[in-house]
């Protein structure tokens, strides 16, 4: 989620002039409202209110979320706010998870069988469905698929991960192929719609919405901001960090990923734009030490050039020695691992709103 976007999901229209976003200003009502889509800065014209957007105490992006509308330039011309998202949609062929089984039986069974041999058999059932109602996972059939890439990239057969904004609407996707194309013969590879040049198969495991900048957004952000889901929680949220999808699955509504092990600056400060005044525990996989340290001290310095109380974010790691990761380890191992981290961190869990999975 960039900075854009929040403004968007909170004004649902805006007019650019370089680097700045003008809406119109909830103090004096007037269109004078000037955010900066770097720093998050912001200054209104008219009536003087000024702040900064990545503050938790400002409230100028909470409150009613409104859907995303155009980009107006300065002199009229319209610009699409979010890419052309040809893969989660009923005209691509996706469907659910739950329905898949119906409309395409024998592909679903073989894509069932390998999902299922990813997850612990007391959880799959779980997961699953969890994929498919909270994170809205959909399978696209093979007959279905679109091509990018000149065919090295094909979503048929795949399990398809739209990324929303905080407001919840789509603005990318990652695709997830329901087998190892690295361990496939290449005739085996052909068979599945894969695409292979002299022997070797080129299609890779993840890929993509291409022309998507992944890194500028958190996949899971928009479910874990909700925090309990209970009306009047008005606790703080907590979210916790980790590398991929099914690792966001294994963590439940709390989870969120940045797609892969490396997390920039500015993608922390647009994580404490959700979560400012909360807490985020940071659990990458165990081959990733490093990078998790790396993390918490940045998020210490952070923390450390805040200004104000509520722009302060509770960062505490988490360790899952012995597991390759979270999808590896199951919910509940998973949630005794923070449980513990927290506790050695001297971190109370129960001053957060999240949702913790039934069982854990």
């Amino acid at each position: 989620m960039t900075i854009e976007e929040a403004v968007m999901a909170r004004f649902g229209e805006v007019e650019t002039q370089g680097d700045e976003l003008y809406v119109e200003c909830p103090e004096c009502g007037h269109r004078k409202l000037a955010i900066n889509a770097r720093t998050g800065a912001y200054h209104c014209w008219v009536c003087e209110v000024r702040g900064c957007v990545l503050s938790r105490r400002d409230t100028l992006l909470q409150g009613r979320r409104c859907a995303p509308g155009p980009v107006r330039e300065r002199r009229g011309e319209k610009k699409a706010v979010a890419p052309v998202m040809p893969d989660i949609d009923e005209g691509a062929g996706c469907m659910d998870l739950p329905q898949a089984a119906e409309e395409v039986p024998e592909e679903w069974a073989e894509a069932e069988s390998y999902l299922r041999g990813r997850l612990r058999a007391d959880e799959a059932d779980d997961i699953i469905s969890d994929m498919a109602d909270v994170w809205r996972a959909q399978y696209i059939p093979m007959a279905k698929g679109r091509e990018f890439g000149g065919g090295v990239l094909r979503t048929g057969g795949t399990l398809c991960f739209p990324v929303n904004n905080c407001a919840g609407h789509p603005v990318g996707w990652q695709c997830r192929l329901l087998c190892d194309p690295d361990r496939l013969a290449p005739d085996e590879a052909v068979r599945r719609g894969l695409y292979v040049e002299a022997g070797k198969v080129l299609t890779p495991k993840y890929f993509t919405a291409p022309g998507w900048n992944k890194a500028l957004h958190w996949y899971g952000g928009d479910v874990a901001i909700k925090g309990s889901g209970v009306p009047g929680d008005r606790r703080p949220r907590l979210c916790v960090l980790v590398e991929g999808v099914f690792d966001v699955f294994a963590v439940g509504p709390a989870g969120v990923c940045g797609f892969g092990k490396t997390v920039t600056e500015d993608q922390l400060k647009l994580l404490r734009l959700l979560f400012g005044g909360g807490c985020i525990a940071v659990m990458l996989d165990p081959d990733a030490a490093d990078e998790q340290r790396r993390l918490l001290d940045m998020m210490a310095r952070l923390n450390s050039e805040a200004t104000l109380a509520d722009d302060h974010v509770a960062a505490f790691g988490v360790s899952l020695e012995g597991y390759k990761d979270a999808g590896a380890a199951g919910r509940k191992e998973t949630w005794q691992a923070i449980d513990t981290s927290a506790r050695l961190a001297g971190v109370d869990l129960g001053a957060y709103s999240f949702v913790r999975p039934a069982g854990c």
